[in-house]
């Protein structure tokens, strides 16, 4: 079993920049109850890859692909942006659109297991650029532009009413071509 972490931000365009705007909408929203995790691990299962788990606002996802095959397909929908496509429109509702602007996408960056090297599906698709300053330094490896970007601090998210530092969800799901 190949593994894999991505992780997703939500980003706004102001102007010639783009702006991360997820804490609030993660937090709240889109891991605030099961069903909207369930899109999420749907979401992903589209694309070969299965959800572990899910850690609050900036969305920390642990992905497990059963074969090489199936991590293959998740890269090539990765890197064509169909993955960022999909979960933009499965997870950025109209009432996100009408708080925060037209302009929202979800920003995927794959980390790279011992190097913490991000690669970032907006670069890799040469869609929006991502120019958070404080969050990525230029890292040249490869065409693709690869960064390499600092993790931020785990905020808790609201899951019926509790607070929990984390939501840790098994999802069962068997991927069959």
């Amino acid at each position: 079993m190949i593994s894999r972490k991505a992780k997703l931000t939500v980003k706004r365009k102001v102007k010639t920049e783009t702006i991360r705007v997820d804490d609030k909408l993660f937090t709240d929203q889109i891991l605030s109850d099961l069903s909207k995790y369930n899109l999420l691990v749907h979401c992903f299962k589209r694309f070969s890859a299965i959800l572990k788990r899910a850690t609050r606002g900036c969305v920390l996802c642990e992905l497990d692909f059963v074969d090489d095959s199936c991590f293959k397909s998740f890269m090539q929908a990765y890197r064509d942006g169909s993955l960022s496509e999909t979960l933009t429109q499965e997870l950025i509702t109209g009432d996100m659109r009408a708080e925060e602007g037209e302009d929202l996408w979800v920003h995927v960056s794959l980390l790279d297991g011992e190097e913490e090297d991000k690669i970032t599906s907006d670069e890799a698709t040469g869609k929006v650029p991502s120019v958070d300053t404080e969050q990525e330094t230029p890292h040249n490896i490869e065409a693709r532009g690869r960064i390499l970007q600092k993790d931020t601090h785990q905020k808790p998210i609201e899951v019926e009413g509790k607070w929990k530092e984390e939501r840790e969800v098994m999802a069962n799901v068997n991927i069959s071509k």
